[in-house]
């Protein structure tokens, strides 16, 4: 997901929230954010949360869809497995080299969550690793989100 207005490169959802607010309602709710990875070899380190999107459904009621079934495999057109989504948070960023100034990575990029370990400027990512991002193109499942445009809500599930 990407904030509106901000970056929308491979995005299921956008939002109004800022990434940094995100993970600070997740650490009121007790969780202590781990390490994001980056890169090859890299592997993402923390609690584990569940990512919903609940989306509108028949006469009104609301259907909770696991995030990661919005999206299929381009070859297969198969829905991506059930994914383990680590709260990670963002690395700490200077957005300009000629201020001391630092930023919450994800607030500058608008960054929210990412499947495979391409940056570290996130609250979440899942235990997917860059070996596997050659195995698995992904595109949205239309069959199962609502039209572009639709509201729906972002759920972060704590255990």
């Amino acid at each position: 997901p990407a904030p509106k207005g901000q970056k929308a490169h491979e995005t299921v959802v956008t939002f109004d929230a800022k990434p940094s607010d995100i993970h600070k309602a997740v650490e009121s709710l007790g969780l202590k954010p781990g390490k994001p990875a980056k890169g090859e070899g890299a592997a993402a380190v923390g609690p584990e949360v569940k990512i919903f999107l609940d989306l509108p459904g028949a006469g009104g009621l609301t259907k909770r869809l696991p995030i990661e079934k919005a999206l299929v495999d381009r070859k297969t057109a198969k829905a991506m497995p059930p994914l383990k989504w680590i709260f990670t948070g963002s690395i700490s960023k200077q957005p300009d080299p000629n201020k001391p100034e630092t930023a919450y990575g994800a607030d500058t990029t608008g960054t929210l969550i990412a499947i495979f370990p391409v940056t570290d400027e996130t609250v979440f990512q899942t235990g997917l690793t860059m070996k596997d991002e050659p195995l698995i193109k992904l595109e949205t499942n239309p069959k199962v989100l609502p039209e572009i445009g639709t509201d729906v809500q972002l759920v972060i599930q704590v255990p």
